[in-house]
């Protein structure tokens, strides 16, 4: 059932214009909500830090501050959203490969969990320390793991035996010693690892190592922070096969976590860091059919949007989608629809179906479950950028300007 009535989409057109993406407000905040209970239901000290990276709509961001969560950022980019929206320097956790100098200094300076993944990290804080010699910096150390499968391979997102972050076991001891020189204090231990299988698994190998660092260095650590990389709730179809739910994942991380006695006698902080989990439901995706024609065994419909805008990471996955008409549905023999794209590439089809409803010109489709990586991943490729909006008592806000071509310009110069 689409979310959307075509009155709706009308509107849309008429008020703020397609292709735009409608935030689903309440599936946001509905996730947000169960992935905490879930945790929190069976550990009380539990922060949840929200992956800006996979959607940091500031409208979004400032839901999940009201939440109650924490900031996750990877640049200096979402640093500053955060701060923009109203987080405070203690709510925000800096992770990511890239820190600058200027934006490490003033993020330890606002007291922000930094989560260091590189020896260049170290040289900012062994030069800090010389302009404040009475400080004492608390920093988190990002850990690499070498998370497993169920057949001994590696569960790591491009299949590598080790992942790109995190210090490696044989780095760790050097970096300890350097930290522990200028009397900086280990609060944190960062274990994310990005896996293509999501696999519950994963967590109980991550928590392993992290226990492993911990005990052999004896660190009075805050955060036990295990990362993201949660199935949220999916539709039905989409993978296949049934996905854990957040519950699941939260009986066996928290029974692992109590499996080890510094834990049950310290009860640090259990940090999770959702992303794709709790924001891929929360955006749906409106374009308008500008044309239907016939091509040889195909019938291609033209929209306005473009696959860019839903799929710019390319994947395979088959997002739901409906076809919302204002006309009596008039249902002919079954064809192949392409729900074809506003670029000049063969390749931009948004949707490939196969169907026995017509579709007209000035129909519209929606696509759901395009909340994560798409329009943070958005460029102006012959398109500008989509509108973001959301409907609010029957009307609609906007959440992101679209197409304006005086700020899109003003950043060049000729």
């Amino acid at each position: 059932s689409n979310m959307y009535t075509f009155e709706q989409c009308k509107k849309l057109e008429l008020e703020i214009g397609t292709p735009a993406y409608l935030v689903n407000e309440d599936l946001f905040l509905n996730n947000l909500r169960d992935i905490r209970a879930a945790f929190k239901s069976l550990y009380q000290n539990i922060v949840v830090g929200y992956s800006f990276k996979t959607n940091y709509l500031p409208y979004l961001c400032k839901l999940a501050l009201e939440q109650g969560c924490y900031a996750e950022v990877v640049s200096f980019l979402e640093y500053q959203i955060a701060l923009k929206v109203g987080f405070t320097g203690n709510q925000i956790i800096f992770n990511g490969p890239i820190k600058r100098e200027s934006e490490f200094v003033t993020a330890l300076l606002n007291g922000s969990v930094i989560n260091i993944d590189s020896d260049y990290e170290i040289d900012y804080l062994e030069r800090l320390k010389e302009i404040y010699p009475e400080n004492q910096f608390e920093i988190g150390l990002r850990v690499n793991v070498s998370i497993k499968d169920e057949n001994g391979c590696s569960a790591i997102y491009g299949e590598e035996e080790s992942g790109r972050f995190g210090f490696m076991e044989d780095e760790i001891d050097k970096a300890i010693e350097r930290l522990t020189k200028i009397n900086c204090k280990i609060i944190s231990l960062h274990g994310h690892t990005s896996s293509k299988n999501r696999a519950i698994n994963n967590y109980v190998q991550i928590i392993d190592k992290l226990f492993e660092i911990q005990h052999h260095y004896k660190l009075d650590i805050k955060y036990i922070n295990i990362g993201g990389g949660f199935f949220g709730p999916v539709p039905p179809g989409m993978f296949g096969y049934a996905t854990p739910s957040y519950k699941d994942y939260a009986e066996v991380i928290i029974a692992k976590l109590h499996t080890n006695r510094w834990f049950c006698e310290n009860r640090p902080c259990l940090v999770i860091e959702p992303g794709m989990s709790v924001a891929a439901s929360s955006m749906a995706y409106i374009t308008k059919v500008f044309d239907v024609k016939k091509r040889s065994n195909r019938w291609i419909a033209q929209v306005d949007g473009n696959m860019f805008h839903i799929r710019p990471s390319m994947h395979t996955m088959k997002i739901p989608f409906q076809i919302i008409s204002g006309r009596v549905i008039d249902n002919v023999e079954t064809k192949r629809i392409d729900f074809a794209g506003s670029t000049c590439m063969e390749s931009d089809v948004l949707v490939r179906t196969e169907t026995c409803r017509q579709v007209h010109q000035g129909d519209f489709l929606e696509i759901d479950n395009v909340g994560g990586y798409t329009f943070v991943m958005g460029a102006n490729f012959i398109q500008f950028l989509p509108h973001i909006a959301i409907l609010k008592n029957n009307e609609f806000i906007s959440l992101r300007e679209g197409s304006n071509f005086d700020n899109f310009i003003e950043i060049f110069n000729w």
